[in-house]
This record gives structure tokens, sequence and C-alpha cells, in this order.
């Protein structure tokens, strides 16, 4: 498999509409986006014939993002821009999506959040990472 699951794909728009699909904004700036709308971005690139460790694929790997590949936040983060990367929309091949958080609704000033593997929002870091 070389996508996000169905199962992750709810999970995220769900977390994106704060327990609600069709009310899921971008992740990045807050535009609305519906149940349809907007592009679920790989903080870390899965490479072109997938990735078989288990944390690509995965809810904290996920973030609903408006635009696509060329437009929007997706686009932002599909360039590797700096600013997109200090916000954690995408990340370095040794960077670890569950401790890198990201910042939601606005690169000049929303919320620092860490992606929980259980499909939410923290403010405060995890833990540790288990392998």
């Amino acid at each position: 498999m070389t996508g996000f699951s169905a199962a992750v794909k709810l999970a995220c728009r769900t977390r994106a509409g704060g327990g609600d699909p069709f009310e899921a904004a971008c992740e990045g700036c807050g535009i609305w986006l519906g149940r349809y709308g907007g592009q679920i971005q790989h903080r870390r690139a899965r490479g072109k014939g997938g990735s078989r460790n288990p944390v690509t694929s995965s809810i904290v790997n996920a973030l609903l993002l408006c635009g696509t590949n060329e437009t929007g936040d997706h686009g932002l983060a599909e360039s590797r821009d700096d600013d997109a990367h200090e916000a954690g929309w995408w990340l370095r091949q040794d960077e670890d999506p569950r401790l890198v958080p990201v910042m939601i609704h606005g690169l000049q000033g929303g919320a620092t959040q860490w992606l929980t593997p259980e499909g939410g929002y923290s403010t405060a870091p995890p833990q540790e990472a288990v392998a």
C-alpha cells in the first residue's frame, strides 16, 4: 500500500472537523473543506514505492490541507517550503512524525499541537515514541 487507508483518511477528516468529518477544515489555515475537499498530506513522505514503516501510513503522519500538489497549503508542503517544514507540515526522513508538532490553523500564529495515535491533538509532547 502506498497511501493512507480509508480508516486513516476518515480519522484525519474527523480530527480536522472537531469530531465531524463533514465539518473538516484545513489543518494548515482553517478554511472549511467539508467531507471531500482538500488533500491528506504525508508529513514524512512515503516514497514512490510506499513504506514498510507503519508510522508512515498512520494518523500521526496525516494532515488535511487545502489545495492540490501545486496550490494552497498542500502545494506549500509539497514544495518543501521552509516555513511549512517549521510548521511540521512536511518532515525530513530522519524526523519522526510522532515527535514533531504541527502548527494548526496558521503559519503566523496558529496553535502548536502534537498529533496523537488516537486521532486527536495534544498540547503536550509525547513522552516517547515506540518503534
